[in-house]
């Protein structure tokens, strides 16, 4: 984008206007500050260029012609000379943000699975105690296994199983 000093545009490239959604008829003479999503990021961004003359790569909502807010990453300067300007370069962050947001959710996934494998480990340990120990007991018994005990061992073992199945999968 150019302006005049005073902020209101001069230009947009095709990209600068496609990413807006503004025709350059539309866009001469737009204060430049009316492209921002907020009212505050605007004046520090002019602060600053004032100040300054320069600004580097700093993060804004640009709101386009639709409503639609996008981030960006905006630099501008002040083109001194006979025909004074300023000079605005800004890179449309959307997608940059969603594969930012994508890697993020898919740490917590992975962080989460981890934790589950854990979790898992820390029950089939016990379990595999408790299966030992029935074996044993039946062991211990012999031939004098009451039926009732016996019914008893092998319904722990099916539970036992079963929860082993569980924390497998």
């Amino acid at each position: 984008l150019t302006a005049r000093p005073d902020g209101r545009l001069l230009h947009a490239n095709r990209t600068a206007r496609e990413a807006l959604g503004l025709r350059l008829r539309e866009l001469k003479d737009t204060p430049l500050k009316s492209l921002f999503a907020e009212r505050a990021e605007a004046d520090g961004m002019w602060k600053a260029l004032k100040e300054e003359g320069l600004l580097r790569g700093r993060e804004f909502d640009l709101r386009g012609a639709t409503g639609r807010m996008f981030p960006v990453r905006l630099s501008a300067a002040r083109a001194h000379g006979p025909d004074p300007r300023l000079v605005v370069v800004f890179r449309d962050l959307t997608e940059i943000r969603r594969i930012r947001s994508r890697l993020i959710e898919t740490e917590k996934l992975s962080a989460m699975a981890k934790v589950a494998g854990s979790v898992a480990h820390e029950i089939r340990n016990p379990l595999n105690a408790l299966f030992l120990n029935a074996d044993l007991l039946e062991e211990e018994l012999g031939e004098k296994v009451p039926p009732a005990i016996e019914e008893t061992l092998r319904v722990m073992r099916e539970e036992i199983e079963r929860l082993n199945e569980i924390c497998k999968n």
